[in-house]
This record gives structure tokens, sequence and C-alpha cells, in this order.
């Protein structure tokens, strides 16, 4: 699964009291907020079993597996419109892996070849690697810190979260391989790593598979 990059900008203004300790401070400003989401990639592997209920809806219970990269960055730029002239550029870089697992309970509706299939998949990350970097640049200087954490279900406990899945697929060689086309959305967290949430939530990723029925 890839899904297509976000970006998202605000603009404010407000004012920046100062007792004069900082003479550069202090003043009317402007500030300009950008977050950048890139591309999310997927990797995935689901079994299961589905039931019939009646002649075209069925139940379908599945066991997942998840691979998941993303990344993301924040640009603020504040610039100092009164008092000491000064511009402050912040920027902050987010990147985490995820291995998680999951069982997905779903309806299925099947028409001629057509299938419409609806999953809510409950999950539970495996382990994880998240890297956060700072860097901030002023009148004064340039300075960078970055951090790194990771972790697994056993260091760090349960926390299960929710995603549900919708797609639409068409049916070859009697039913036996299905094509699939949809979009999941991960309704538990904001796209985020454990330093800088990035204010984008659900998480939604399209994504097309496949699927083989024995």
């Amino acid at each position: 699964m890839l899904n297509v990059p976000t970006n998202k900008t605000t603009n404010t203004t407000g004012y920046d009291w100062d007792d004069g300790d900082i003479p550069s401070h202090g003043g009317n400003y402007t500030l300009k907020n950008t977050t950048q989401k890139n591309a999310t990639f997927n990797i995935g592997l689901s079994a299961g079993l589905s039931v019939k209920l009646c002649k075209h809806l069925f139940y379908e219970f599945t066991l997942a597996y998840y691979h998941t990269n993303q990344s993301s960055k924040t640009i603020q730029t504040q610039n100092y419109i009164s008092g000491s002239p000064e511009t402050d550029i912040n920027s902050t870089g987010n990147s985490s892996t995820y291995n998680y697992i999951g069982l997905g309970n779903g309806i299925s509706y099947r028409c001629h070849k057509f299938s419409f299939t609806h999953t809510i998949l409950l999950y539970q990350s495996i382990n994880y690697r998240q890297s956060t970097a700072y860097a901030t640049q002023d009148n004064y200087g340039y300075s960078t810190q970055s951090y790194l954490s990771s972790g697994n279900v056993f260091k760090d406990g349960f926390d299960i979260k929710l995603m549900s899945e919708h797609k639409i697929g068409y049916s070859f060689l009697n039913d036996r391989i299905v094509p699939f086309v949809g979009v999941n959305f991960n309704w538990s967290s904001s796209f985020n790593t454990y330093f800088g949430k990035m204010q984008f939530k659900p998480v939604w990723v399209p994504f097309a598979s496949v699927k083989i029925n024995f």
C-alpha cells in the first residue's frame, strides 16, 4: 500500500512579550506552520475464513500481518515584524517503522463477480522503531538534536488499536482470484512518533491487494 503525500499549512499572528533580557525578541510576529506527511508504505499478508450467511452476504474472519514505514516533517517559521527584526525557523522530522498483527471481522456483499467488503481490524504492534530530529535556526546560530526509540510487545505491554478496511474486488477463474482496491483507516492514533505528533487523524491509506480462495 502506498498513500498520497499530504501538506497542511496554517498561518497565525501574535505578540511576544519580553522584559528586555533578550532584545531580539518582543513585538508582533507572524507564524507559519507547515506539516508534510510523506508517502506511507505498507506490505501485508492475511489469511482467514469466509462463511456464507445468505445468497449474497458473507462473514469474513481474518488474521493479518502488516509492515509499515511512514515519515513526516513540520517546519515552523516565525517572523518578528516589530521590535528587533528576527526570523526563527524550527523543523521537526519524524520517521517510524512498525510491525503488527491483527484480527479482522468483516461483512462481504457479493453480486455477480463483484465483492464489496467492510472489515473492522483490532491490531497490536509487535515491534517498532521511531526517530525524531529537531533543527533550529535564527539570527544567532543553528542547532540540531535527534532522538531514537524502539520497543516490542514484551517490553511495552499490549496496546490494542482500531483500523477499518473498505474495498471492492472483481473475481476471476471461478472466484479463485479476486483483486481488490480500497482504503484503510487507522482510527486509534494520529500520524506520529512518540516525540512529535503530526496532526493527521485518522490515518488513511489507499491500497491494492489480491485474494486467493482455496
